[in-house]
């Protein structure tokens, strides 16, 4: 739920709306928690695409498909 969160204000930051369909990158220390979740990520988010991986920080970057 805090990816989710986090991917919803990156969203917002990015100046995109609510219904506005997306391609997500995420870069997580837990990046295979998050790839076990992609379903439910990219299904709250409106995500048509998203690339998960492995890194020190969580970071995200979205943009519009």
């Amino acid at each position: 739920r805090d990816a989710v969160r986090s991917i919803q204000d990156a969203r917002k930051q990015a100046g995109l709306d609510v219904s506005d369909r997306i391609v997500l990158t995420v870069v997580s220390p837990d990046a295979d928690a998050l790839s076990a979740n992609g379903e439910l990520i990219a299904r709250e988010t409106l995500a048509n695409d998203i690339t998960v991986e492995q890194g020190h920080e969580f970071t995200v970057e979205v943009r519009k498909a």
